[in-house]
């Protein structure tokens, strides 16, 4: 026998679900009803350690800023310092530069005779070349009255002489060299003995050497 169903598809009674099968459908609903909420609970337990671990990274790199700025701090202050060493020592140099060419001075105006004259002290710094460094030289330029080199040659000595047990002019020298001796006539006509004697003498300076107190003196 054929039955036909003429009711609409849309009004046509549904056949139930089984109930395994059901079950089956609720149970997986529960299940993850549960593992849901457990997640939930578990991401909001955690925020509170998140937050505090963040403080902590927060804290440790603000803490490596400041020593960074401490360590970029600490640099420039070594720098200054090296910087004011450099310039004490340039200026203790200078100071004792011009302690020891005071006394220099004094002694060389006493040994200069009544018939010469000074025209030019010049201290020549020495130059570098391929061979070297060429010493600083004192170089001394002048007159003398008449025609006489020997008081030229006087003055020389003088100049190197050593007295024992006393500071001698010539202490920081190590070389004298006569460079030039002219007799010049044009200049002096109308001079009573109608020449004089230009000279220029050259005295190279001993190197310095470091001494107890951070002066620096000619090696002996």
């Amino acid at each position: 026998m054929i039955t036909v169903n003429l009711i609409p598809v849309e009004l046509r009674s549904t056949v139930a679900t089984p109930l395994p099968r059901r079950l089956i459908i609720y149970g997986g609903v529960t299940l993850n009803c549960i593992a849901f909420v457990v997640g939930l609970t578990y991401f909001l337990a955690t925020i509170p350690g998140m937050e505090t671990e963040k403080s902590s990274i927060n804290s440790e790199v603000y803490q490596a800023q400041v020593v960074r700025k401490v360590g970029e701090d600490f640099d420039g202050m070594v720098q200054q310092k090296r910087d004011f060493l450099d310039r004490k020592d340039t200026i203790d140099k200078i100071g004792n530069t011009r302690v020891t060419w005071a006394k220099k001075l004094d002694q060389l105006w006493d040994m200069v005779p009544p018939e010469m004259w000074l025209t030019s002290l010049m201290l020549v710094e020495g130059k570098t070349t391929s061979k070297g460094t060429d010493p600083d030289k004192l170089v001394i330029c002048g007159y003398t009255a008449g025609s006489e080199v020997s008081k030229v040659s006087d003055f020389i000595s003088s100049l190197e002489r050593r007295t024992p047990g006393k500071e001698n002019f010539y202490d920081i020298f190590d070389h004298i060299k006569l460079a030039e001796l002219i007799l010049d006539e044009e200049n002096f006509v109308e001079y009573e003995e109608g020449v004089a004697t230009y000279f220029s003498i050259e005295l190279s300076l001993k190197p310095l050497e470091p001494e107890a107190g951070g002066k620096r003196v000619a090696k002996k």
